[in-house]
């Protein structure tokens, strides 16, 4: 079963990232939030995996100590609770989010506290079905581009997991002769300070401190942004 539709009184913004592994949707996360941070927001980074990272935390793996066995055992976590239910980890993540959303609604509501709109990032959309949660709740939506990159261990078995094939299909044909699923997409195939430009060119728009909104004009300058080709 999907999770519920959300509802009408939440608007707590939410930005999804996709993209391939390694591509740099985590780092693209952390820069975002550091910047957030700045611009006075509370940034939370909300993975949907956070249920299987704390399920591998549990069995003594960790990403950067055991890399190979705890790609392994999440990904098997993944599939087996999927097979029993397409939704478990939408599910799962739904929970959370709706934790975040009402403690940011009571502390909006705190006159003895200082607000600040919280913001969450989620650095992991891989399946359509994320992709299509997402919309409901009304998050922007990212994808992480290599561009002209080649990632580490591009040709590794690993690549072809069932995670993986929403990220490698739209990187070889963003459209594919249908709407765009993805609001903006953002090319790190340079530098890492030109990656952080290009987030935070995109960021204020997304936090909506601009009156400029990129998603409210079809202009060509407008679509170049959207898309990463206004500064390859």
């Amino acid at each position: 079963m999907a999770p519920r539709n959300p509802l009408q009184e939440i608007d707590m913004i939410t930005l999804f990232l996709a993209g391939k592994a390694r591509v740099g949707k985590t780092t693209a996360a952390e820069m975002l939030a550091k910047m957030a941070k700045k611009y006075d927001y509370k940034p939370v980074i909300l993975p949907f995996a956070k249920a299987i990272k704390d399920a591998a935390s549990a069995a003594g793996l960790t990403k950067e100590a055991n890399p190979h066995e705890y790609r392994a055992f999440c990904q098997k976590l993944g599939e087996e609770k999927r097979a029993e239910n397409p939704y478990y980890w939408v599910e799962q993540f739904d929970k959370e989010w709706r934790k975040l959303v009402e403690a940011d609604n009571a502390a909006s509501q705190d006159p003895d506290k200082l607000w600040k709109e919280t913001v969450c990032i989620v650095d992991d959309c891989r399946y359509p079905n994320e992709l299509d949660y997402g919309r409901k709740i009304g998050a922007t939506l990212g994808f992480i581009s290599s561009g002209n990159r080649e990632l580490s261990d591009h040709n590794g078995e690993w690549r072809q997991h069932e995670s993986e094939r929403m990220a490698n299909n739209y990187e070889i044909t963003p459209h594919a002769g249908n709407p765009a699923p993805f609001g903006y997409i953002v090319k790190n195939d340079g530098s890492k300070k030109r990656f952080q430009t290009k987030l935070q060119e995109r960021l204020l728009t997304w936090l909506g401190a601009t009156p400029f909104h990129y998603t409210a004009c079809e202009c060509e300058g407008c679509k170049k942004m959207k898309i990463g080709r206004a500064h390859v």
